[in-house]
């Protein structure tokens, strides 16, 4: 997931998503573009 750190609609966005399917690994990189690696 792209601009995950930078961008709030991105973080909120997943925040749904858990809500409607359950909680995710989440693994952010240490990348200046807010990357987060998402595992199910």
């Amino acid at each position: 997931m792209h601009d995950y750190s930078h961008v709030r609609a991105v973080k909120e966005a997943i925040q749904d998503t858990e809500k409607a399917f359950g909680p995710f690994k989440k693994i952010p990189l240490p990348d200046a573009c807010g990357t987060l690696v998402i595992v199910k």
